[in-house]
C-alpha cells in the first residue's frame, strides 16, 4: 500500500517538475512589442520609427542626414 502511495508522490513532483521546467524554457525569439522599421532617406539604413528624425515627409537616422538630404537622391 505505501509502495503505491510514494509511486504515486514520486509522479506527481515529477511531473510537476517537467512542467515547470518545459514551461520556463523559451520556445522561440523575444515576444515583445513590435517596432514599424523605417528607412533614411539619406543613407538607406534601417531603424526603428520612434528613432527617426521627420523631415519634408521622409525620415531619417540623424539631424545631419536631415540636413544634408536633397530630393532626388
Amino acid at each position: 500500500m505505501y509502495k503505491w502511495l510514494m509511486l504515486l508522490v514520486i509522479a506527481y513532483v515529477a511531473y510537476r517538475w517537467w512542467s515547470r521546467v518545459t514551461v520556463s524554457r523559451p520556445s522561440g525569439p523575444a515576444r515583445g512589442r513590435v517596432e514599424q522599421m523605417v528607412k533614411c532617406a539619406q543613407c538607406g539604413i534601417h531603424f526603428p520609427q520612434n528613432e527617426a528624425v521627420l523631415g519634408e515627409d521622409h525620415y531619417f537616422c540623424c539631424e545631419q542626414h536631415r540636413a544634408a538630404w536633397k530630393p532626388g537622391h
